[in-house]
């Protein structure tokens, strides 16, 4: 079905993304006294019970969350039977676009700059709180590197809270439902276990692994093998594949891939500051300045070839 040109007080300008029954659209908000700002749409376009369910469940988690490196929500709503929420838009690619279009050359204490500033976005998510003060206990569950965008101006922004589990939720993902992208799920995750922040932890050092060493980590010819990869596999060292990449750097994305749950890094904030320390060490002052100069040498995003279409309409 055709999306509406109109959801509530937004126009939707151009469609971004398509994945399983939801758009992402490039909207604008249009509110009284000449107020205008872009803003990104996420709507159904195949609505039924449980995609409206986690899309809802996703805006009620985003909603309650404020942070700098976390996609804002701004509003939601059902209009003519689609359910709908209008978020902060980022003018930038993703991490996943950001990795091919620099064909896996990322400068290693680049790649610990974007991995620290999704560390402290986690953080802020695992640490989230209701309007009564009580702890959400949020799992993301989904921390791949499509999740993770990058404004122009150099700035991570985590988003997609579609699958995360929380105390909000009253009906629990059962013992042995899979959920998350395959090649970024933990091995309690892969194996339909129960998971805590520490699932994020790996997901986020797969991240990390991938963007030093400008490889895919677990991702094999079929879902079956990427399964046993990840259950199973040993995680090959960085140096193997990219021997400038700083010891440092690769023991900590040893230690947030360990099997074993408790010999990871128990929250994203220590993860963070083995992170800086290594920057601080390093002597490489990378910021965010650093990070949008990397932007400027890869070709444009989605995000950004549609605005560069609303700017030439």
């Amino acid at each position: 079905m055709e999306a509406p040109r109109r959801l509530g007080r937004y126009r939707l300008l151009r469609r971004i993304a398509r994945g399983g029954m939801g758009e992402v659209h490039l909207g604008e908000l249009q509110a009284p006294g000449g107020v205008h700002r872009l803003v990104a749409v996420k709507l159904l376009v195949e609505p039924n019970a449980e995609a409206e369910s986690a899309l809802v469940s996703g805006a009620r988690l985003a909603a309650l969350i404020s942070h700098p490196n976390v996609v804002q929500l701004l509003d939601a709503g059902i209009d003519d039977g689609i359910a709908w929420f209008a978020m902060e838009f980022v003018a930038g690619p993703s991490l996943a676009e950001l990795f091919d279009a620099a064909a896996g050359n990322i400068p290693p204490w680049v790649a610990a700059r974007l991995a620290a500033d999704t560390c402290a976005a986690l953080h802020a998510v695992h640490e989230a709180t209701d309007q009564a003060g009580a702890a959400l206990q949020i799992v993301h569950r989904d921390v791949t590197p499509h999740n993770v965008l990058v404004s122009s101006s150099g700035f991570i922004k985590l988003a997609d809270f579609g699958i995360a589990r929380s105390a909000l939720h009253h009906l629990l993902t059962k013992t042995g439902v899979v959920k998350g992208k395959l090649g970024y799920l933990s091995p309690e995750q892969a194996g339909g276990g129960s998971v805590d922040r520490r699932s994020d932890m790996f997901s986020l050092g797969i991240l990390l692994w991938e963007l030093l060493s400008g490889a895919r980590l677990f991702k094999q010819a079929t879902e079956g093998e990427t399964m046993a990869a990840i259950l199973r596999a040993e995680v090959p060292p960085i140096r193997d594949r990219a021997p400038h990449v700083p010891p440092a750097l690769e023991r900590i994305a040893e230690r947030a891939l360990q099997k074993d749950p408790g010999a990871r890094f128990a929250n994203a904030l220590e993860m963070q500051r083995a992170l800086e320390t290594a920057l601080q060490s390093s002597g490489a002052h990378v910021g965010p300045a650093e990070v949008a100069q990397l932007l400027a040498t890869v070709p444009a995003g989605d995000a950004q070839k549609a605005v560069e279409w609303v700017r030439k309409h």
